[in-house]
């Protein structure tokens, strides 16, 4: 079925709530988690991660704040995960960067050639900010990736807005509460907090879920014109940026973006059939602004089997977010530094490297990234790197190359409890 097939692509939905909660559908995201053993298990496997700060407990909503849009700059001597003897280091609140896995699987992509995964990020080594904020999650509630923030007002709201900017209105509404959902108590929640609201409309419906995300289920596919590919599998790159240029002029009222950047890629199954996706975010403001919106606010459409709109997700995220501070970076090469130390997290089995360390030549690829999923109790940014697999067979028969998922906290050390950062791995 087309909407088992999106299920089985997201990489940011718990198991639990993909069985429990099957509206709960993630805009396909730009990372797999591959399975264990060989490419008979080639399901893409939804990895539940979560940041731990210092705080214990679940910090309930409170009013979100206007993310900071400046770049500040830092003394050259933060660029170290060395904690030095600053009055300011006490300043900002001390951050933990550890995160835990809740399935089985490890972060991976797989490519012929590690071109393939350019993307649309704002950021370049030649272009990184002196500091970027940091957020706490106001939505998040347990490991479970359960997302409560909104009011039903709030939520209402946003269903009503986004009915009127497709030319039509709510017809219907239905919340689903928290004890809709899980049969457990999470600590801090009384159980009828909502979850999600479903607006019903002419076309379909509105789903607005408690961290601010919502999605748009036609429940007749929208048709595009001939002349566009609107494929996972079968769609070029350029055929790609003419549909998401087109579907952001049709849908313009959902993204009413200064500078509308469109972002299309995506990595490949075991067998050599590509999984794309197609967004677009908000490139205008300056540098930091810009990466939040990439990380935090786009707009993403979703084709069904032949070829048709069926899905749209948008929402901003730090809608659910207090921030915490703005916080000072290390530099790309810093963080190439600690990766090559073993001063890195990541979900990949040792075993999946040659003596089981990382060289030079392995790193193909380096960004600057949010860690934005539901399970996250803070937005904090790090340095993702992208390294070659020299024991991982599958896919090698389709040349294809696996490149496995590893992160640096971005956050100067000063700021961080857990650095170094214990190995990660399973």
């Amino acid at each position: 079925m087309k909407e088992e097939r999106i299920l089985n692509m997201l990489s940011e939905v718990d198991e639990t709530y993909i069985a429990q909660a099957a509206d709960v559908r993630r805009p396909p995201a730009w990372h797999r988690y591959l399975g264990w053993g060989s490419a008979a298990a080639c399901a893409v496997i939804a990895l539940c991660i979560c940041l731990r700060s210092l705080t214990a407990g679940v910090n309930r909503p409170v009013e979100p704040n206007t993310p900071g849009n400046g770049i500040q700059t830092a003394d050259p001597a933060a660029d170290s995960h060395t904690a030095p003897d600053s009055p300011e280091a006490e300043e900002l609140p001390i951050l933990s960067a550890r995160f835990e896995s809740g399935a089985m699987g490890f972060e991976g992509l797989l490519y012929y050639d590690i071109s393939e995964a350019e993307n649309a990020n704002p950021w370049t080594r030649e272009h990184t900010p002196a500091s970027l904020p940091v957020y706490r999650n106001s939505a998040y509630t347990d490991g479970s990736g359960l997302s409560v923030f909104l009011s039903d007002e709030a939520m209402l709201e946003l269903a009503e807005q986004t009915a009127v900017a497709l030319g039509t209105s709510v017809d219907h509404t239905e919340f689903r509460r928290v004890h809709d959902i899980i049969d457990y108590n999470i600590e801090g929640l009384s159980g009828t907090e909502a979850y999600s609201l479903t607006a019903k409309t002419a076309f379909g419906e509105i789903d607005v879920y408690g961290n601010g995300q919502i999605r748009i289920f036609f429940s007749e596919p929208v048709i595009l014109p001939e002349e566009y590919s609107f494929t996972y599998s079968h769609t070029t790159d350029d055929e790609a940026f003419d549909v998401i240029r087109y579907l952001t002029e049709r849908y313009s009222g959902l993204c009413p973006f200064e500078k509308i950047t469109a972002d299309t890629g995506g990595d490949y199954t075991y067998y050599g059939d590509r999984i794309r996706f197609y967004e677009a975010y908000d490139g205008g403001g300056d540098l930091t602004q810009q990466i939040l919106s990439y990380h935090f606010n786009r707009i993403s459409f979703g084709p069904d089997d032949d070829g048709n709109l069926f899905v749209i997700w948008l929402g901003n995220l730090l809608t659910g977010a207090q921030k915490v501070g703005d916080y000072p970076l290390i530099s790309a090469d810093t963080a190439r530094s600690l990766l090559l130390s073993g001063e890195s997290i990541t979900t990949v089995p040792e075993d999946y490297l040659l003596g089981g360390m990382i060289t030079e030549a392995q790193i193909a690829k380096t960004e600057l990234v949010y860690r934005t999923g539901n399970t996250s109790e803070l937005f904090m940014p790090y340095y993702r790197f992208y390294v070659e697999l020299t024991n991982f067979d599958a896919g090698t028969e389709a040349g294809l190359t696996c490149y496995g998922i590893y992160y640096v906290p971005a956050v100067s050390g000063e700021y961080l409890s857990d650095f170094p950062v214990w190995n990660g791995q399973f």
